[in-house]
């Protein structure tokens, strides 16, 4: 409600809507009677009271004249003063009987026209339309943190876009709660309809970050290019190519950064989330030195891999290398030759037969007078006969003597 009270835009909208004059409005600007909150304590007199002569001096003869009954905005200004201070007493007893189970503060839909307006003005290079404008929820919630001078992490499944809200894409419907109440009774109160961003890749992601960005800056609750800054560390870091044996960073491991930030600056801003008299933002002068922190740049480092994942890759690259050929050590053991039919390459005996015409073995040592059986030429010995084996010939004598 503060942000209703304090809003110049929203008395604006109630002024035209109950029909006080231009000429009127002039004279409560002029006045400084430009907020709900300022034209409630304007005065030092409470709606209800028999005697409204204090009213009269301190507010409708400054704004009407010297006989303020005669003009028709007099009891158009009295309604209006009863609305300010019912709005800005109720807004005091809201914070002094404030529960974490407070639903989230929004803003008046003038107020949020005029902020969103300004924005855009601002940013005329950005079209803050369609998947890049935030959902009214996100905006309330940052509200409801700068209000409540509290400052918590706000998850990517919370920054939501306006279109999600106007086309009714809900995920979950978290239905009612309890709330307990000041006087220690309970109340049963039905909760909004809960939707998640969608973040299933890194554009989708980047998207939301800079929602909440924008909706900082509507809330009021740090400017966008600070917000920004923080989310172009976290996306550069994301997208960087991982060096050699380094793994490449995840999804969970920039959410764990994210979160880290966000704590820091909590640390960072107790005192307060509202703007000083200078204008400035704590919780924007809060983000700078978190980005440049030495924690939070070390929860954004490439990982080593693991030796398991290292040993793969190298018995990988030894199983693509070509066997070496078996060299064998002694005679007869690696480099044995084998006789045909034996298992051995027979394409070099093409003009050869092993056996001879009834079938009989011939003994393939004999051949190069290698036989150590001592058994005369045409003779058998265990393995054959000694005869020649080149086809067409079949004479007791070694192939190597075979005529040329």
């Amino acid at each position: 409600m503060a942000a209703t009270i304090d809003s110049e835009a929203y008395l604006e909208a109630r002024r035209r809507a109950i029909g006080i004059s231009d000429a009127t409005a002039a004279a409560m600007r002029l006045r400084g009677f430009t907020t709900l909150g300022a034209l409630a304590f304007s005065s030092s007199y409470t709606p209800g009271q028999a005697d409204d002569a204090a009213f009269v001096r301190g507010v409708l003869e400054p704004l009407l004249g010297q006989e303020p009954e005669r003009n028709p905005d007099s009891p158009r200004i009295r309604r209006l003063y009863v609305e300010a201070y019912s709005m800005s007493i109720g807004e005091i007893k809201k914070r002094i009987e404030r529960t974490d189970s407070d639903v989230p503060t929004k803003l008046p839909v003038e107020e949020r026209k005029e902020r969103m307006d300004r924005l855009r003005v601002r940013l005329p290079g950005l079209e803050i339309k369609g998947h890049l404008e935030p959902s009214h929820a996100l905006v309330d919630l940052m509200v409801q943190m700068l209000e409540q001078g509290v400052l918590k992490y706000v998850p990517w499944s919370s920054c939501t876009c306006r279109e999600q809200e106007v086309l009714g894409t809900k995920k979950a419907d978290v239905g009612t709660t309890i709330v307990p109440l000041s006087n220690g009774l309970l109340k049963t109160q039905k909760a909004d309809h809960l939707y998640i961003a969608d973040t299933g890749d890194s554009l989708k992601l980047q998207n939301a970050l800079q929602r909440r960005a924008l909706a900082a800056e509507l809330a009021g609750l740090c400017d966008y290019n600070t917000m920004q800054l923080l989310n172009i560390k976290l996306m550069k870091e994301f997208l960087r190519e991982p060096l050699p044996h380094y793994k490449k960073i995840s999804v969970a491991q920039l959410e764990r950064a994210d979160k880290l930030a966000f704590a820091r600056v909590a640390e960072l801003t107790e005192g307060g989330l509202s703007r000083d008299a200078m204008g400035r933002y704590p919780m924007a002068e809060a983000l700078l030195a978190v980005i440049e922190d030495a924690e939070f740049k070390f929860m954004l480092m490439q990982m080593p891999e693991s030796s398991s994942s290292t040993a793969t890759e190298s018995t990988a690259g030894k199983a693509e290398k070509p066997d070496k050929p078996n060299k064998g050590k002694g005679k007869g053991k690696g480099n044995k030759r084998l006789a045909p039919g034996a298992g051995a390459d027979t394409s070099r005996f093409a003009n050869t037969c092993n056996k001879t015409e009834d079938g009989s073995p011939i003994c393939f040592a004999y051949q190069k007078g290698r036989c150590k059986a001592k058994v005369e030429d045409g003779a058998r010995c265990s393995r054959g006969f000694h005869v020649c084996w080149l086809k067409g010939c079949g004479q007791p004598h070694p192939a190597s003597a075979h005529p040329k």
